[in-house]
């Protein structure tokens, strides 16, 4: 639900580093559900395979949550110092 419900704009005025750390905690989150799928489409799939998914999904919502929080706007302070001393 969270990677559904995501704002595609929620990256704009951030840095380029931070904006990096959040798509590969995003790309991560996309390949953990996958993965979590696969497992529950698999009917061999053992205690461990869903053990394994579920720590996966858990760690990867994590991390996604930290990555957006860690989303930084670009400083423009000098910007605005520079347009007042011109």
């Amino acid at each position: 639900n969270i990677l559904q419900q995501e704002d595609p704009t929620i990256t704009n005025g951030k840095t380029e580093d931070s904006k990096r750390v959040y798509a590969e905690a995003k790309e991560k989150a996309n390949q953990a559900v996958t993965k979590a799928k696969e497992v529950q489409r698999d009917g061999s799939a053992s205690e461990s395979d869903v053990s394994a998914a579920e720590k996966a999904l858990t760690k990867a919502k994590t991390d996604l949550e930290n990555a957006k929080t860690g989303l930084r706007n670009v400083d423009k302070n000098q910007l605005s110092t520079k347009t007042q001393e011109l």
